[in-house]
């Protein structure tokens, strides 16, 4: 069975930052450090150093946003080609609605689950599986899991599939490596 997924593009990029927690600091601490002297010049009547401190924390927070939109295209990029490359999902579409995974075939009504959030890149990064361990636990049916061997450890393996077999007895689970272009 495949599945159709729709992404919310804006939850990429909070992943992205979820992901990237230093580059956050770093960025921080860089305008924090420039509007100390921005301040400290202005209050020594150095007008030209204070400006020039104030064009440095506008020119990196613009810099910033290029590079997080930039490595977010390439975000959405990498979860295409996992989805293709893996064959786990018939399609795969970027809008502004929350995370749906819904099989083909079938009204989105009847099998759609919402995600508020894309957290953490859960289901293509950290398990890449049907549906996050936190929706297995409640006992989430359905037909088939397909889990990508090559993102995970041997224990965090062995410790989902336990899971699913404990939770979802009907559930068929395949691994599966993936193909490298």
């Amino acid at each position: 069975m495949k599945f159709k997924i729709i992404i919310n593009y804006k939850s990429v990029r909070e992943c992205y930052m979820a992901i990237n927690p230093m580059n956050q600091k770093i960025l921080y601490s860089f305008i924090g450090t420039s509007l100390v002297m921005s301040i400290v010049f202005y209050c020594f009547h150095q007008i030209v150093f204070s400006a020039a401190f104030f064009l440095f924390i506008f020119a990196i927070i613009i810099e910033n946003q290029f590079i997080m939109r930039h490595d977010t295209k390439m975000m959405m990029e990498k979860i295409e080609d996992l989805a293709h490359t893996n064959e786990l999902w018939g399609e795969i579409v970027f809008d502004e609605s929350a995370l749906k995974v819904i099989p083909y075939g079938n009204t989105e009504s009847e099998y759609s689950m919402e995600y508020s959030r894309f957290k953490d890149f859960y289901i293509l990064k950290h398990y890449c599986v049907f549906g996050d361990k936190r929706k297995i636990e409640k006992g989430l049916t359905q037909e088939t899991i397909i889990i990508d061997k090559t993102v995970l450890t041997e224990a965090d393996m062995h410790n989902l599939t336990s899971l699913i077999h404990e939770k979802m007895p009907q559930v068929k689970v395949h691994e599966k490596e993936r193909k490298n272009n």
